[in-house]
């Protein structure tokens, strides 16, 4: 807003995503879909606006540490997380980043995963959807094997998560965006 206000150029539109990494990746790629559509300015604010809403992003947690590091979770919380193999699955919604569900054992994370997909009204295939991965892809592979049968995953783009969410989440992580 500020650097909007200094200068002197007046069709400059701001959207607040409410969105980070992943979702911000399949935002931007649909705007600049709509952009080589030919559609105005305006009228790719609005489509913007009025389908941000729409964008679900989900990532399983592969090692408590790093959240326990960020704050994010109690010494002990992590602990026991650990002892359990707790693996949390964390969302970003209306620009809050909060914990959709927890299981035990990656193989449960993604069962779950594919559950919360399901109940936010699946993915919209007409549209981008993104998998992502922070650290090394070695935790992707069996990511992506087991999706492979779930949801198309020919069509999907896959991305490094960015670093600020990365930092939180830690190596390992795994995490899909896609449009409801």
């Amino acid at each position: 807003m500020i650097a909007k206000d200094t200068c002197e150029y007046n069709s400059i539109y701001l959207i607040d995503s409410q969105t980070v990494t992943l979702g911000l990746q399949i935002l931007v790629r649909y705007a600049v879909d709509l952009a080589n559509k030919g559609l105005s300015a305006e009228d790719i604010v609005s489509k913007l606006e009025a389908d941000k809403a729409k964008i679900h992003l989900y990532a399983i947690v592969e090692n408590l540490e790093y959240l326990k590091k960020g704050g994010r979770l109690s010494s002990v919380s992590a602990f026991a997380g650990t002892i359990l193999n707790i693996k949390p699955i964390i969302e970003v919604k209306d620009g809050k980043v909060g914990v959709a569900g927890k299981a035990r054992g990656t193989t449960s994370a993604y069962h779950k995963l594919h559950q919360l997909i399901e109940q936010a009204g699946g993915i919209d295939y007409t549209k981008y959807h993104c998998v992502g991965y922070t650290g090394d892809k070695s935790n992707l592979y069996p990511f992506l094997d087991y999706l492979k049968d779930k949801i198309d995953t020919e069509n999907r783009l896959v991305s490094p998560i960015g670093t600020v969410v990365g930092t939180h989440a830690g190596p390992g992580a795994c995490g899909i965006a896609f449009f409801e």
